[in-house]
């Protein structure tokens, strides 16, 4: 079995970690799935109602998934 990857640290200066992904993106879909749903959230999005009495989810749901906030988004983006 490799233990190149893996997670641990196997070599005194880490080399065999370097260049690996790692943390939930290394999952596949992952990153696929984020985008999606934030596509998703988007077309939701009214500018006159906002995501109705649900906008402060909405926001945060961007953010957190996005690594952005709702100032950030434009009107062209929804």
């Amino acid at each position: 079995m490799s233990q190149v990857c893996d997670g641990v640290e196997h070599c005194y200066d880490g080399a065999d970690e370097i260049g690996c992904e790692t943390g939930v993106f290394a999952v596949k879909g992952v990153d696929e799935g984020r985008l999606n749903v934030t596509t998703w959230l988007k077309s939701r999005y009214s500018d006159v109602f906002g995501w109705h009495e649900n906008t402060h989810r909405g926001i945060v749901a961007l953010y957190l998934g996005n690594e952005r906030n709702a100032t950030n988004m434009t009107a062209g983006e929804n």
